[in-house]
């Protein structure tokens, strides 16, 4: 009889075969084996181990058909060692009756059957048998998978190690039941030695479930399905995790600070897993449990969940983000759980947790919620029905099709928030706890800021206009008035451009207080001749740009041309300019700026050319000539 029995294989890219070798595909990969020559196949191990000294010497190989009975997937090819060559663990090592061992040949991929993992196997077997199977994958070969078969299995947990992947049929398929309690499913040597030295890297977790031991009847107590503490770049793809009363799905929290000796858990990844609580467990529990409310203790960062979803059945936590940071849920979805980001209390936070699309189904009961100190909380695409969010975070940013929402400031007094879109309001909303302000800075750095001043108790203006941070503003609005935030400063409109029409109740009101002015003195007689001739002077006119406009249906307008003004004060000897019914305006010409872009550079457009113009102040003038009448 002629079989294989695998080699030690490090990372091939050509497939050299020797004298006596062959290529085989064993679970997808084409990999090198050994022809050797089977000495005996036995039934089952415990057949094997009481072989005859005539069947069982050095050197042999030999072979079982199934570990606990034919057929079971536990059969496996091993070589006939002398006692005490290894460590017996029922799979890598086996002791015989005759004092001799079987020793299984190694391979990248290792079927947890083959030592002894079994579903008609108690917890405290199968839990004995995968930790042999993690055990020797980590030690034979540094690195390679262990193989979980579908079935549903018990077991109290394991340690993982470097290196080593644990794969299952897929989620559906392959059921691991955490038996006792005070248990972990997964979990690592950092685990218990809080040491970095002990932390996993670069493994993966994929195509199984990790659930509670018939919880509705056991009603477990501090399970804990993963914990994640020390795992650090790790990649999970098509995981089911239970959780309910009692049990915790995911857990990463307690571990010393990496800069003090302590375990990372940085840089993992997670696609299509399901933490969720069935309606028939026990109520309660906590999904994820991700970070500390402690600043002292490590940190999660940069952990990415790419689909799946969390949800609790009405009832538990589904996320309790109490600290961490670069934490993105990519389309994944909360349902009829929790979600609490941030903490009520303690000294560390969250910062920069991103849901991206996020999708929140609730049964009306469910709590949303962002804590003070979660900062920089950001939720894209987001959908929420039958939840409670309440936000108090800091810098939160929500864009969704409901609330487009950027907080820009410290939670609290003095906070800041932009919705530019809530509800039904489609107009962009800035808010803040007390006087909140737009800054507009051009290029320059000139900075114009708009302020809602809006205080019943304590203010009369609605909002203010102030330029570069000034203390006086510019404009005031009230609540039935537009203002000068400096007296007797500002000019609506200038020599170049002109309001058109100001539309009034009443006329305007002109400061004619005797406290603000010098001794009222009479005309003299020059000042009554330019009166009595202006008088003689006033006429009836249309506007030119208005005749270019309506033709003949340009209006008649009554006055009088300031030109006329300026001559017959000069003819009668006196500076026109002296008085102000005449007025006088010049500029250059005005250019605006273009801000450069990728395809052209800055340049310049005239706004208008440079110009003069004369105009009259008819309140003056028509005052001017009644005092001379």
């Amino acid at each position: 009889m002629s079989t294989v029995i695998y080699k030690q294989l490090g990372a091939m890219q050509d497939l050299t075969l020797g004298t006596g070798q062959a290529v085989q595909t064993r679970n997808g990969k084409q990999v090198v084996v050994d022809k050797l020559s089977i000495s005996y196949v036995f039934n089952n191990v415990a057949d094997a181990v009481a072989g005859s000294d005539a069947i069982l010497q050095v050197g042999l190989f030999v072979s079982t058909s199934g570990y606990w009975t034919p057929g079971d997937g536990g059969g496996a090819n091993y070589l006939v060692v002398a006692g005490g060559t290894g460590t017996h663990d029922g799979g890598s090592y086996i002791n015989c009756a005759n004092g001799l061992q079987l020793q299984q040949g190694a391979s990248l991929v290792t079927d947890v059957r083959t030592f002894g993992f079994a579903e008609a196997q108690s917890a405290v077997t199968n839990t004995l048998a995968f930790q042999a199977a993690i055990d020797f994958v980590s030690s034979a070969l540094s690195r390679g998978t262990v193989e979980l078969p579908a079935g549903t299995f018990s077991y109290n947990g394991v340690l993982v190690k470097q290196f080593v992947n644990i794969r299952g049929q897929g989620s559906v398929n392959t059921t691991l039941e955490l038996e006792t309690d005070n248990s972990t499913g997964f979990g690592c040597l950092a685990v218990v030695t809080n040491s970095f030295a002990d932390q996993v890297s670069y493994g993966v977790f994929k195509g199984f479930a990790i659930i509670p031991k018939n919880p509705s009847a056991l009603l477990p107590t501090n399970q804990v399905m993963w914990n994640a503490i020390g795992f650090s770049r790790w990649t999970t793809e098509d995981l089911f995790i239970g959780w309910c009363g009692g049990v915790i799905g995911i857990k990463a929290d307690g571990a010393t600070p990496a800069s003090l000796g302590g375990p990372a858990q940085w840089y993992n990844g997670f696609r299509d897993i399901f933490v969720e609580r069935p309606a028939s467990w026990p109520t309660g529990g906590t999904g994820w449990l991700l970070g500390d409310t402690d600043i002292a203790k490590e940190q999660i960062t940069t952990w990415t969940i790419v689909g799946g979803r969390t949800s609790g059945a009405d009832s538990g936590v589904g996320l309790n983000m109490q600290g961490g940071n670069t934490i993105n849920w990519l389309g994944h979805t909360f349902e009829s759980c929790d979600v609490l980001v941030g903490s009520p209390a303690g000294t560390r936070g969250c910062e920069s947790i991103t849901f991206s699309p996020a999708y929140f189904e609730g049964t009306g009961t469910n709590l949303f919620t962002i804590y003070p100190n979660a900062e920089h909380t950001s939720i894209f695409g987001q959908f929420i029905t039958g939840y409670t969010f309440t936000d108090t975070g800091t810098k939160t940013t929500i864009f969704s099709a409901t609330t487009n929402k950027q907080q820009c400031g410290a939670a609290g007094a003095q906070s800041w928030q932009v919705d530019i879109e809530n509800g039904n309001n489609s107009r962009p909303t800035f808010r803040g706890s007390t006087f909140p302000a737009i800054d507009l800075i051009n290029s320059n750095g000139d900075d114009l800021t708009l302020v809602n001043d809006f205080n019943t108790s304590s203010s009369q203006y609605a909002f203010r206009l102030l330029y570069n941070n000034v203390t006086q503003s510019l404009l005031n609005v009230g609540i039935d008035f537009l203002a000068s935030g400096v007296d007797n400063t500002l000019n609506i409109g200038t020599g170049a451009l002109r309001m058109k029409t100001i539309y009034a109740a009443t006329g305007t009101i002109d400061t004619s207080d005797e406290r603000t002015k010098t001794e009222l003195l009479p005309i003299d007689e020059a000042e009554k001749l330019v009166a009595v001739e202006l008088k003689g002077q006033l006429k009836k006119f249309k506007f030119l740009d208005a005749v270019e406009e309506k033709g003949d249906n340009a209006r008649i307008h009554f006055g009088v041309g300031a030109q006329t003004v300026k001559a017959t004060f000069e003819k009668h000897g006196l500076v026109a300019e002296d008085y102000a019914m005449l007025c006088y305006d010049e500029w250059e010409d005005s250019y605006r700026e273009i801000t450069a872009t990728e395809d052209k550079e800055a340049y310049q457009i005239l706004e208008y050319k440079a110009g003069n113009r004369y105009g009259v102040r008819y309140n003056e003038l028509l005052a001017f000539i009644i005092a001379a009448l």
